[in-house]
């Protein structure tokens, strides 16, 4: 039994990405019982993305987050499908034969309840702060990592933005569409759909995300050598509201997606310097209603023993 070293685990996840795009699973050291799950449905390895996948238009690689201690490596990546843009969030564990033992991905594509926050052009690469290592002074523990990510899902569950430990500028990237800090054009909720020039506090404070029920089976990977950490997990919509009051703004009509009960899958990254989120890039899309990952809550527990 052996481990697999975070060089191998980076190297596997670019592994990954050309069999997906060669349409061919067995380039990759797959154990004989592989488990593959797309779009929360357990599927044969081979099918979904991988009938579909295409290398027009290039691959770009929005973050990679590697735990050594869990065996894992995880990768937010734009690629082709039949020569349009989709967004793949892909999750790979490795067994102690150094074997990928499983596979769990999203793929978020373009339609019409996605369209407000669906940008794969802004998908430009790796940004250069989800790249830099960290000095061992600004790292965060494991537990610190998760904490900031779960005081950001529950300020959103609170609305209330005032404990979350996020610096001013931090801006946040979701398929590739800065919702945070940027120019607002047009009107109504979709034209802010994340908080418009609001920053990542107060726009949770604002009662914008009022319409986000729970948030559930939190799972996370720690890279402590960066300071990242990704948590996927669920946002419920129960669909019960039609409008939400943000402040300053008054009342604002939702967008069809938020009125109907709905459940949003995401990858969502997280970048922590000195303890505060300095940076925020998720992919996600919307499914039914209390749609469940295919994937144990468990299986996101902490190892006993930390790697490395």
């Amino acid at each position: 039994m052996s481990s697999v070293d975070r060089a191998a685990l980076e190297a596997a996840a670019d592994a990954y990405l050309s069999a997906v795009l060669d349409q061919d699973p067995s380039q990759l050291p797959l154990a004989p019982t592989v488990r593959f799950t797309e779009n929360s449905q357990e599927i044969q390895l081979g099918e979904g993305l991988w009938c579909t996948s295409s290398r027009e238009p290039a691959p770009r690689r929005a973050v990679c987050v590697v735990d050594v201690a869990k065996q894992q490596v995880a990768m937010l990546t734009m690629l082709g499908e039949h020569g349009e843009q989709s967004l793949l969030a892909v999750r790979l564990a490795f067994n102690g034969d150094r074997q990928i033992s499983e596979i769990e991905q999203i793929v978020a594509r373009s339609r019409n309840n996605l369209s407000s926050l669906f940008n794969p052009d802004g998908v430009d690469g790796e940004r250069a702060h989800f790249r830099e290592h960290l000095p061992l002074s600004n790292r965060a523990s494991r537990d610190e990592l998760i904490a900031a990510a779960n005081a950001y899902f529950d300020g959103i569950e609170a609305n209330d933005g005032s404990h979350v430990p996020v610096v001013d500028s931090c801006l946040r990237i979701e398929n590739g569409l800065r919702t945070v800090r940027r120019e607002v054009t047009g009107e109504g909720f979709a034209a802010g759909f994340g908080g418009g020039q609001l920053g990542v506090a107060d726009a949770i404070s604002s009662g914008r995300y009022d319409y986000i029920t729970g948030i559930r089976e939190r799972r996370f990977l720690c890279d402590e050598d960066r300071g990242l950490v990704l948590a996927l997990a669920f946002f419920d919509h129960l669909g019960k509201l039609t409008s939400v009051n943000i402040k300053g703004v008054g009342e604002v009509e939702l967008p069809p997606v938020a009125r109907r009960p709905s459940s949003t899958q995401l990858f969502e990254v997280f970048k922590v310097v000195d303890g505060k989120i300095v940076a925020i890039e998720a992919f996600l899309d919307f499914f039914q209603y209390g749609i469940k990952s295919g994937w144990p809550v468990e299986s996101g527990a902490e190892p006993a023993l930390a790697a490395g």
